[in-house]
């Protein structure tokens, strides 16, 4: 019997084929169901090699990869919908403010620092930080490293 010229490829489509069976679409609001695992609501989906967020896993077949430094995020606000139509990449950030937890869009809010009142500066990965807490701290950090020198 012949190898197949692309095995991983062959591997793909069985595993989206099995995927496609894993859902079930609801008419009402046009969401595909994850009918698998769930873990906190979203859906876990074994890839052949790894456990994968069902939704990210959608949004890669359908939409190709997820740019660096963006999350998929559910615009139904669904968190077990896998429906490509519904997913969207976006930053961490603005993930938080669309939340429907209040706790993370307060958070998410802040533009200054509650310790020293300071600005929030943002780094290449999307977090914030406080420079002039940053600062006093690594001042205090090789103080310390002077002292046991």
């Amino acid at each position: 019997m012949p190898k197949p010229q692309h095995p991983v490829l062959v591997g793909e489509m069985v595993i989206a084929e099995r995927f496609h069976q894993r859902y079930v679409a609801e008419a009402l609001t046009g969401c595909w169901l994850w009918d698998g695992q769930l873990v906190n609501g979203y859906g876990k989906f074994w890839n052949g090699m790894h456990s994968l967020y069902a939704h990210r896993y959608s949004f890669v077949l359908h939409r190709g990869a997820i740019p660096d430094g963006m999350v998929v995020d559910h615009k139904c606000n669904n968190p077990s919908c896998v429906n490509p139509d519904h997913l969207q990449a976006i930053s961490q950030r603005a993930n938080l403010m669309r939340s429907t937890s209040a706790k993370a869009k307060l958070n998410s809010s802040k533009d200054n620092c509650p310790q020293c009142g300071g600005a929030y500066h943002f780094t290449k990965c999307g977090s914030r930080s406080c420079r002039r807490c940053r600062a006093r701290a690594m001042r205090i950090l090789r103080a310390r490293w002077k002292q046991n020198v």
